[in-house]
């Protein structure tokens, strides 16, 4: 009985399987060699769970408005609070970034994830495929971007989807979504060099907290739990007493 059902979801398995590539090859063949029409057949099956306009009355511009005045009244709570207490200040500073070098940038679009946006003028794929041919040019782009302290404008712009915050929540209800914004691609490369940059500088300086994992590389929750874990567990075998605090 057991292999009679294993047999049956292997069928059902290759069936499907053999459904979704005659549907891609006839999509392929219909669009022959008009790479921006294949391109946005791909995006609008990789972004077909991101669309909440088909199953509700709400527009573009109401989820602008809405959180765009979630932002105003979160301003306006704070606005009159005095300013957080300076408790130290380190003598290091971080005047400006320097240049970053093929190999980084190489690096940097080589391990990111392959995915785009519809407002990148090449799929992620192809910049990847022809990094060789294309890193020069992207190396002084970004090289620019950190001498200049800022962002050319098309880089500026992301196409912002709101998603519910989780399944089964009431999808009429603009509270219950948070947006999620994708940038171009080049952004996210401009990006993670900044972000590898500050993070070189942070670590030379002694910067970072000590018990914060998650500014750490090859540090994760895992690892602060763990931490958590072994301290409980000295404490008990030296006898001291502990407390943990969880917040509410």
């Amino acid at each position: 009985m057991r292999s009679n059902e294993v047999q049956s979801t292997q069928r059902r398995f290759h069936l499907d399987r053999e459904k979704e590539e005659v549907y891609w090859t006839r999509r392929f063949e219909q669009c022959g060699c008009l790479l921006p029409l294949l391109w946005h057949s791909l995006l609008s099956r990789v972004f077909h769970n991101c669309d909440v306009s088909a199953s509700t009355s709400h527009t573009a511009d109401g989820f602008t408005a809405y959180f765009s005045k979630t932002i105003d009244d979160i301003r306006g709570a704070t606005a009159d609070l005095p300013a957080p207490e300076v408790v130290s200040r380190t003598p290091s500073t971080l005047s400006s970034f320097w240049p970053c070098m093929p190999t980084e940038v190489r690096c940097i679009v080589t391990t990111s994830l392959i995915k785009s946006c519809s407002l990148d003028l090449v799929p992620t794929f192809l910049v990847r495929e022809f990094i060789d041919l294309l890193l020069p040019y992207i190396t002084s782009m970004v090289s620019a971007s950190l001498a200049d302290g800022l962002l050319p404008d098309s880089p500026k712009y992301a196409v912002v989807s709101p998603l519910l915050n989780k399944p089964g929540l009431d999808v009429a209800d603009m509270a219950k979504y948070h947006p999620v914004s994708n940038p171009t691609f080049l952004s996210n490369v401009t990006e993670r060099a900044v972000a590898s940059q500050l993070n070189e500088y942070l670590v030379a300086n002694d910067l970072l907290p000590h018990y914060q994992s998650a500014y750490w590389k090859r540090h994760s929750t895992e690892m602060a739990a763990l931490r958590v874990w072994w301290d409980r567990h000295t404490d008990s075998r030296q006898q001291t007493p502990g407390y943990l605090a969880w917040p509410s």
